[in-house]
């Protein structure tokens, strides 16, 4: 899977630039989840990344595929709905949109579904070891 995310450590390099124009454009978009939130805050960033600013990523990375940039807006989305749901519980709402990006893919070449279904797999995999250690800092602090 290191082959078609790209690394965390790469997309840092955009961060400041993603952040602005959250800022300046979240009231068009009307996001309510706040993307400084210690749990799910980087995942929820990525994915808006991926999912409306991905000329940063085109421009970073003159290379990158269709496909790569689908399966990076499908990794940090599932990472960022498990994260939340985690802490929040179910939502319908989130788990439509992830159907909604699976349901758009259809129209990417060469997107490989076991791969999407890896990706997926490891992304809630993260979501509860996280969601664990988070658990387990409580604890220990009571």
């Amino acid at each position: 899977m290191d082959r078609i995310l790209i690394p965390e450590s790469d997309l840092e390099m955009l961060s400041e630039e993603l952040r602005n124009r959250f800022l300046s454009e979240n009231d068009r978009l009307g996001y309510v989840n706040d993307i400084n939130d210690p749990c799910y805050g980087k995942p929820f960033c990525w994915y808006l990344l991926f999912e409306h600013w991905s000329d940063l990523v085109k421009r970073s990375f003159p290379d990158v595929r269709e496909s790569t940039l689908f399966y990076n807006k499908y990794y940090w989305f599932q990472r960022y709905s498990h994260l939340w749901m985690n802490q929040h519980g179910k939502d319908a709402g989130l788990e439509q949109q992830g159907f909604r990006l699976i349901e758009m893919a259809d129209a990417i070449d060469g997107v490989d579904w076991t791969l999407v279904e890896l990706l997926e797999q490891e992304a809630i995999k993260i979501a509860n070891l996280v969601q664990r250690r988070e658990g387990d800092k409580e604890n220990t602090s009571r």
